[in-house]
């Protein structure tokens, strides 16, 4: 039974300023086509999903309703004929087919840090999107099987003031900004009253005489 064991590991970085579950489909969805053209893999044959989540996090479920959409789009991009198991309990043995397990799902994205942070002026953070996927596929007579770990590193700089618009309903895709000093935080609110009486008062001012 020959066994292929090799990791796959992607690095993206300032690139154009793609939305965060863009980032992942991309990079994980070529990783999961690969499947489909190993060596010695009849691509005629049926594959069976079976997707597993991390016990210890996403109770939410979002990081296995991501991947089982992920596999959906892929595996019809390419035509070949798929399906989605709970478990391999209930697989039959009648018929020659691929079994693929996904699981140890690890997607998370952070903003560890500014990039840049002028005072009262432009502002930039670094967005760090990281993904670690387990994938193991077998025939189902035992004679091919595969092991490969899906691996997403990527990094780039997006602007502090809009990051939720990079996120999505995935929780995945979402995190925490690094805080705004407390200095800056509580003078802009007061620059803005008195610029704003300021323009008041000059304007009513122009106006009478």
């Amino acid at each position: 039974m020959p066994l292929l064991l090799f990791q796959s590991f992607v690095i993206n970085s300032q690139g154009s300023k793609k939305y965060t579950l863009e980032i992942f489909e991309d990079n994980i969805s070529s990783e999961l086509e690969k499947i489909f053209y190993l060596p010695d893999v009849n691509r005629n044959l049926q594959f069976v999903f079976v997707v597993k989540d991390n016990d210890n996090a996403n109770k939410d479920n979002s990081q296995r309703s991501f991947i089982t959409s992920l596999i959906r789009k892929t595996a019809e991009k390419n035509n070949v004929r798929y399906s989605i198991s709970k478990d391999t309990v209930t697989l039959s043995n009648d018929s020659a087919f691929y079994v693929v397990k996904i699981g140890d799902i690890k997607l998370s994205t952070k903003y560890p840090r500014f990039k840049k942070n002028n005072f009262l002026g432009e502002k930039t953070i670094v967005r760090q999107i990281d993904g670690n996927i387990s994938v193991e596929i077998e025939s189902i007579d035992k004679k091919y099987s595969h092991n490969n770990n899906i691996v997403l590193h990527y990094t780039d700089e997006i602007d502090y003031d809009s990051y939720t618009a990079y996120e999505s309903e995935y929780s995945f895709t979402k995190s925490i900004p690094p805080n705004v000093s407390t200095t800056e935080s509580l003078i802009f609110p007061v620059l803005l009253v008195v610029f704003s009486a300021a323009a008041t008062i000059l304007f009513f001012a122009i106006r009478s005489k």
